[in-house]
């Protein structure tokens, strides 16, 4: 447990290269958000150049080959779409076989939650000697995504949770990551863990957990399988500095503000209708409006600069007054 900025990712793969010096088949797996995929990938040719990485293309390449033969065989099926099924389960064929030896091969299996829920079976089949949880994405005991990396971490020796934010709601947030992590601390029943902690009323037969009590247990629980670092232990940052610049709204910005604001409707000035329904999306509206782009002279710019602000420049020359 991490602030963001603190090295997770490299920690991580530093100990993933530990591991693969003393471990002579060393195999982990990375599980993480999609959009983190490539990031770790980057990583490891950053911090770790030694590890040999892949990245899973594709999962349950056997339901979807049996499709197209299905659809090949069916009575309806013409000669051009059966060529493009054909073609289609070569290239099914050949990301199978690419997948396969990549896995067969790499020091790191990055896989997104998605994809390993989808071939859940293919991952616990497997022998891992470490995973990882990038973003701690497993606190709801009740959902499939959970259920599978409990039941892989089962019969992974290494395990580890990486976050920087993993409570978000309470102490129900604790219950999951730590049955991954070491199901000895707090069991591995969900109702119990309620049961034993939870401030429950009863609704005819239905019992709802309303609160937590003893919830310096349950934190003690957490830090018992976790290395909590802080910035402030960490870093010798200076304290962040605030600055609020105020750019006035035009009159036409203002009118529409003002009315939309008050009756969840504004025209602009070409007559066109600007209409909200719920207070969410007026708010977003109002964001909109008020928000623009705030043209600089170049007099002003290094003093925007000494504020932090990142200032553009436009694409050519304007005859206008700045």
């Amino acid at each position: 447990l991490a602030d963001p900025g603190l090295g997770k990712t490299k920690m991580v793969l530093d100990y993933s290269y530990l591991l693969k010096l003393t471990q002579p088949k060393f195999k982990g797996l990375i599980i993480c958000p999609k959009a983190l995929i490539f990031v770790w990938v980057d990583e490891v040719l950053k911090h770790r150049p030694e590890l040999k990485v892949h990245v899973v293309q594709g999962v349950n390449y056997k339901e979807k080959i049996l499709s197209r033969q299905e659809a090949i065989a069916h009575p309806t099926t013409t000669p051009t779409e059966e060529r493009a099924l054909r073609r289609e389960i070569a290239a099914l064929q050949a990301a199978r076989d690419q997948d396969t030896d990549g896995i067969r091969n790499a020091d790191l299996v990055v896989v997104n939650y998605t994809k390993l829920v989808l071939g859940e079976d293919f991952f616990v089949r497997n022998n891992w000697s470490m995973m990882a949880i990038d973003e701690g994405l497993v606190k709801n005991p009740r959902s499939a995504q959970t259920a599978a990396i409990t039941k892989l971490a089962k019969r992974t020796p290494s395990r580890i949770i990486m976050s920087g934010t993993l409570i978000n709601n309470g102490p129900e947030d604790v219950f999951s990551p730590v049955r991954i992590i070491e199901p000895s601390v707090l069991g591995t029943s969900f109702s119990k863990f309620n049961e034993t902690y939870g401030i429950q009323v009863k609704s005819g037969v239905q019992k709802f957990t309303v609160g937590y009590r003893k919830k310096e247990e349950i934190r003690s629980c957490l830090e018992a399988v976790s290395i909590v670092l802080r910035k402030e232990e960490w870093l010798d940052l200076p304290p962040k500095e605030f600055k609020i610049i105020t750019v006035k709204m035009s009159e036409e910005q203002r009118a529409m503000y003002d009315s939309l604001g008050a009756n969840y409707i504004a025209t602009t000035r070409d007559g066109q209708t600007v209409e909200v329904d719920n207070p969410l999306s007026c708010m977003c509206k109002l964001t909109q409006i008020s928000n623009g782009f705030v043209y600089i002279s170049d007099e002003d710019k290094d003093a925007l600069v000494d504020l932090g602000m990142q200032v553009g420049v436009q694409g050519r020359a304007s005859k206008k007054p700045k």
